[in-house]
């Protein structure tokens, strides 16, 4: 949320400078999209977190099992993952629409190693889904080697 304020205000103050302002709405646009997401991502987690983990009567104590914890931490992962992925892919996207001109297409403007990040960057969002909506998958995998080295000894 805070790199969208920072967005808001200075870009497209600076495209009003050049030849481009009337592009500036299409990059306010941008922004209030990019704070909208962010504001959706600010309750995301608790949302997930009521999902997985049950409250119980006495809001002091919560009773969690282990599989639900290693839910959560797969969650928790996969949502570090995003949110760290996010912010690369946005640039591009908003530096490829802006740079692409005459139908041409956003990767087209890209340099190789920009198009090798980008590709890094949409990798670990797919990675990052897989986490948040596959916890449980995650979870099982992990408790089936804690059950096994329980049995072991």
């Amino acid at each position: 949320a805070i790199h969208s304020v920072k967005f808001l205000v200075s870009i497209p103050s600076e495209i009003a400078d050049t030849n481009l302002a009337d592009d500036v709405y299409l990059s306010y646009g941008f922004g209030a999209v990019i704070l909208l997401i962010a504001v959706l991502l600010w309750f995301f987690p608790m949302t997930l977190a009521h999902q997985i983990i049950p409250s119980t009567l006495d809001q002091s104590r919560v009773n969690v099992q282990a599989f639900d914890l290693v839910r959560a931490g797969a969650s928790l992962i996969g949502l570090w993952l995003f949110a760290n992925a996010m912010p690369t892919i946005i640039w591009f996207l908003f530096t490829g629409v802006y740079s692409a001109r005459d139908n041409q297409s956003f990767i087209g403007v890209l340099s190789p190693s920009d198009k090798i990040a980008l590709a890094w960057r949409a990798a670990q969002v797919a990675l990052s889904f897989l986490f948040i909506f596959k916890s449980h998958y995650f979870a099982s995998i992990a408790m089936r080697n804690i059950q096994k080295s329980e049995v072991d000894s």
